[in-house]
């Protein structure tokens, strides 16, 4: 991963037109292992730190810095996209709950172009025992 200008990150300007509603996940709420709307901005924060930091040892000292700057901007979208394809080229599963939540932040895109590029993405991180998105 190259610490690149936003607009010439594939896929981002696409993922950026599909704001996500503020408040929370219901996913929990409701008892469902899955969420049945789109993601909170605390929620994508919460994906995209617990994604840094699971694939810190996968960057090197400028995309991790990126990231933080990323991050500190709010840019949850874009990086949790950047993070997932770097930990599916490593080929590198995520820990159970990292990976539910990745699959919860997916399903806010449902209906739009950049859901079959997502899906894949965590299906490639996702532990076997997980069935495909």
């Amino acid at each position: 991963m190259q610490p690149v200008a936003p607009s010439s990150q594939p896929g981002t300007d696409e993922l950026a037109q599909y704001p996500v509603p503020a408040g929370d996940s219901p996913a929990e709420e409701a008892g469902l292992g899955r969420a049945t709307r789109p993601m909170g901005r605390a929620d994508q924060a919460e994906l995209a730190w617990g994604l840094a930091t699971e694939a810190a040892g996968l960057l090197t000292r400028s995309e991790r810095a990126w990231i933080c700057v990323k991050l500190g901007v709010g840019d949850y979208p874009q990086v949790i996209e950047e993070l997932l394809s770097t930990i599916a080229v490593k080929e590198m599963p995520l820990p159970g709950e990292l990976a539910d939540s990745a699959r919860d932040w997916v399903f806010g895109f449902s209906g739009t172009p950049a859901e079959p590029r997502l899906r894949s993405l965590v299906g490639m991180v996702s532990p076997p025992q997980y069935p495909a998105v």
